[in-house]
């Protein structure tokens, strides 16, 4: 599906993506870490339906909602993929799984496509950050999310 489907500018970095997760399961499976590895597939998954939820509201047409929408998947990819991931799973794998499954060769590589997955969210919350960025410049995010009075309200 991925090379049949439209060629979008981040396809490069999403094959890399699928390359890196199907290792990451077929090893977690063979060394049995499958505990981890449903942690990372969680974190994953958590912004996804807010992404496939505002790609429909925008193909349909609710401008609205896709910009209510959108502000909830950046929240989620935030605090999913530049928080919990580095900070408490790759963390757990780089430091405390050690102590746990000993220095087999394995743990290496895993936690080298760890690093290449928080590599690629990094560029993927700057295309998330820059396109949030413009929405917020262009007012096109706020107007529909919310009056702007009432927000500098709300501030006050």
């Amino acid at each position: 599906m991925h090379f049949t489907d439209v060629r979008k500018k981040d396809f490069w970095e999403l094959f890399i993506h699928h390359i890196v997760t199907m290792t990451l399961m077929f090893i977690a499976w063979v060394q049995n870490i499958v505990r981890i590895s449903c942690l990372v597939l969680i974190v994953h998954d958590i912004a996804d339906p807010f992404l496939e939820a505002t790609k429909m509201a925008s193909y349909s047409g609710h401008k609205k909602w896709c910009s209510q929408l959108f502000i909830v998947f950046t929240i989620t990819w935030y605090v999913g993929r530049l928080f919990i991931f580095p900070y408490k799973i790759l963390y757990s794998t780089l430091f405390y799984a050690v102590t746990v499954t000993g220095m087999a060769p394995i743990y290496y590589l895993y936690n080298g496509l760890l690093g290449s997955l928080q590599l690629l969210h990094i560029i993927w919350s700057i295309i998330i950050t820059k396109m949030l960025f413009y929405r917020l410049r262009t007012g096109e995010l706020l107007s529909r999310f919310v009056n702007p009075i009432l927000l500098l309200k709300c501030i006050l």
